[in-house]
């Protein structure tokens, strides 16, 4: 069941993935890599499901649910990280205004 144009994808992950590894101590910063990885998990996701669904002579398999699932679950988590950074960035400027001055 190959795919075109996978290696570009891998490779978008790639820079994805150095992006967040490279900006874990800004949170804000971190969180936009994540929501841009979120939204290639979802590309991906649809990607194989059309594939999926366009190979004609492809039975279903337990393997198929098995990576559903587990994309499913790898979803999942991404998606409470980025909430998580998105609630520590809220965090972090709500405590940056308090500790400001007034006047």
């Amino acid at each position: 069941m190959g795919q075109p144009d996978t290696y570009w994808l891998y490779m978008t992950y790639l820079v994805i993935s150095i992006g967040i590894l490279s900006t874990l101590n800004k949170v804000e910063r971190c969180g936009m890599f994540v929501f841009w990885y979120l939204l290639m998990h979802i590309f991906s996701t649809i990607r194989y499901c059309v594939s999926l669904y366009l190979e004609p002579e492809l039975e279903f398999e337990m393997v198929i649910v098995k990576n559903l699932t587990v994309t499913f679950v790898y979803f999942v988590l991404w998606t409470w990280i980025y909430s998580k950074m998105k609630m520590e960035a809220v965090l972090k400027k709500v405590n940056a205004s308090k500790e400001e001055p007034d006047g």
